[in-house]
């Protein structure tokens, strides 16, 4: 689905070991914005919903949680910065911030390009995966090149 006539939706979220204010958290704060600041200039970048005075966007359906919504020109593009070294460092420390959870915390879905989901549709796509499992509907960081 990569072309112009799609965007490729992301939407994370992370069951936080600290509040976002605590002082153990001040860290995370700081990689999340370099992050951030790296994804807005990597190719094929589009959007990220921004929410004034947080790090992320507010996630109702999730207890301690802080999410990311984004759109992507294409899969390859968002692998290429996901697994990539701007993004490594958060990576590897985010068992330090981030528990780990048995359900899955990242959903990716195609939009019709210049469409800025929402935490609500985000929030439905995050449920039809766990529920359901990957489909072009809702699927994972790994099942991108399945439904691409």
């Amino acid at each position: 689905m990569t072309g112009s006539a799609y965007e490729l939706a992301f939407f994370n979220i992370g069951h936080i070991t600290a509040p976002f204010e605590s002082p153990e958290f001040g860290e995370f704060i700081t990689v999340g914005a370099d992050v951030f600041a790296a994804a807005e200039k990597a190719p094929g970048f589009v959007w990220r919903l921004r929410t004034p005075g947080t790090v992320g966007a507010p996630v109702r359906g999730y207890p301690s949680v802080g999410g990311f919504i984004a759109t992507w020109k294409s899969y390859e593009q968002f692998k290429r910065f996901s697994y990539g070294p701007d993004h490594a460092r958060a990576f590897r420390q985010r068992r330090e911030w981030i528990q780990p959870h048995a359900s899955p915390t990242t959903v990716l879905w195609w939009v019709p390009s210049g469409h800025r989901p929402s935490v609500t549709e985000a929030e439905r796509r995050l449920a039809y995966l766990t529920a359901h499992g990957p489909s072009r509907y809702a699927f994972g960081p790994r099942d991108g090149e399945r439904f691409s």
